[in-house]
């Protein structure tokens, strides 16, 4: 895993791994990769935040 931990970034590669993946699965890649990479930095707490900020807005 090739992270920048100091910027919290992970490099080009891995995040086009990520999205060439997230592209194979059912859903929206938009929420995948976000979900993903917040869990991949911040693990679950992130994750579980993202997840929840990124649906709110549809609930409007």
């Amino acid at each position: 895993m090739n992270t920048d931990r100091r910027k919290k970034w992970i490099s080009e590669n891995h995040f086009l791994h990520v999205l060439n993946y997230c592209m194979l699965l059912p859903g929206p890649e938009a929420q995948q990769v976000d979900t993903y990479l917040t869990w991949l930095l911040h693990k679950t707490k992130g994750e579980s935040v993202a997840g929840i900020l990124f649906i709110s807005p549809g609930f409007h």
